[in-house]
């Protein structure tokens, strides 16, 4: 599979796109189903399923939080028909930290790059494009609106 074909999806597209009740899922499924049309590979990082996890049972994203069977049935067979990528060396996140001035919780952010580039992935697919528009000298940033 060639990098073009390799796209990173983050957890704020994930989220969403698994939660049918969610008033971003119809817009976030329809881009993962065309990304899955179009013969892409999508990955995520063992960091998207933390976060995922720990979206789907907060309170501040679901007035109903899911429970933590709940979020593990949701979440299994999805993760499963997906790329799970490990997290980048800390060489890489470190380098990344110091070329780009990161700071505070723009470290986790950071880290997902790194993990992109570690395998050679160039292209992220998020909600929240502002988060990663200082690495578009070395991504691609795809936001869903």
């Amino acid at each position: 599979m060639t990098d073009d074909k390799r796209i990173f999806i983050d957890t704020s597209v994930m989220l969403h796109a698994a939660v049918p009740q969610s008033i971003r899922h119809g817009l976030c499924r329809a881009f993962m189903d065309s990304l899955e049309e179009s013969d892409c590979h999508i990955c995520v990082s063992d960091q998207v399923a933390r976060e995922m996890l720990v979206q789907l049972m907060h309170p501040r994203t679901f007035t109903e939080p899911y429970t933590p069977a709940a979020a593990v049935l949701l979440t299994r067979p999805l993760f499963a028909s997906l790329t799970i990528l490990s997290s980048a060396p800390l060489a890489v996140l470190l380098d990344l930290v110091n070329q780009f001035e990161v700071r505070g919780k723009q470290v986790h952010d950071c880290n997902l790059v790194a993990t992109m580039l570690s395998h050679g992935i160039h292209k992220i697919v998020t909600r929240n494009a502002v988060d990663f528009r200082r690495y578009e000298p070395v991504i691609e940033v795809v936001e869903v609106v």
